[in-house]
Parts: C-alpha cells; sequence; structure tokens
C-alpha cells in the first residue's frame, strides 16, 4: 500500500522528476517564509517569470538554492 503524497496549503514543496523542476508554495505559507525566499512578503499579483530565490538572505534559503544547484548539476549529467 502506497500513502498518497498531498501537499499542504501552509507548505513550500520542490518537486523535481529529472526532467522538469517546480516550487509550489501553499497559499496559507507564512509570509516571513515567503519573504526569506524570495524577498516579498506575499506572492499575489507578483509576475512568476521575474521571482529569484534570495539564497543570501538565511541559512534556509541558502540550503534550498544549494538543494536547487545540485538537483540541476545531476541533471546536466
Amino acid at each position: 500500500y502506497i500513502t498518497p503524497y498531498r501537499l499542504s496549503t501552509n507548505g513550500v514543496f520542490l518537486l523535481e522528476n529529472g526532467h522538469d523542476m517546480f516550487m509550489w508554495i501553499g497559499r496559507s505559507v507564512n509570509p516571513a517564509i515567503i519573504n526569506t525566499l524570495f524577498g516579498v512578503n506575499t506572492l499575489d499579483g507578483v509576475d512568476m517569470q521575474t521571482v529569484k530565490l534570495n539564497p543570501e538572505s538565511s541559512d534556509f534559503s541558502s540550503r534550498l538554492g544549494a538543494v536547487i544547484t545540485a538537483l540541476r548539476l545531476d541533471r546536466a549529467r
């Protein structure tokens, strides 16, 4: 029996399948987390084409940036 995974509205999830990478951000995520990751308090009305991770803002965003970089490097092989 496989338990299905569910994305919660208060979570941030990185989804990667070897070809595409997506970051899913729940509607109820603490604004402090969004600010730490992206430098804005809300993603409402933000052009998603211009949003960039701010890895220097905290240990959490730095570690997330390192995970994303490692996945991209692994994909290049």
